[in-house]
């Protein structure tokens, strides 16, 4: 049976943000397989999140707190 080889061009963008993720993207030749990391603009934002509801968490058992 023939080989038959094809170049295909697309982008990768985020579902969430829209942002463009070539820069975050590999293409596994050997085994035909693409890997995408999470967003870095999302991740950010996620992280940013977590900052914000660890210090309300931190002022609230600050007032609640017995001792």
């Amino acid at each position: 049976m023939p080989m038959l080889t094809a170049e295909i061009d697309f982008g990768v963008y985020c579902e969430t943000c829209g942002s463009h993720l070539c820069n975050v993207t590999r293409v596994d030749d050997n085994r035909k397989n693409i890997y995408v990391e999470a967003c870095p603009q999302c991740m950010k934002e996620k992280d940013k999140i977590i900052e914000e509801l660890e210090n309300r968490i931190a002022e609230l058992e600050s007032k609640n707190s017995w001792g």
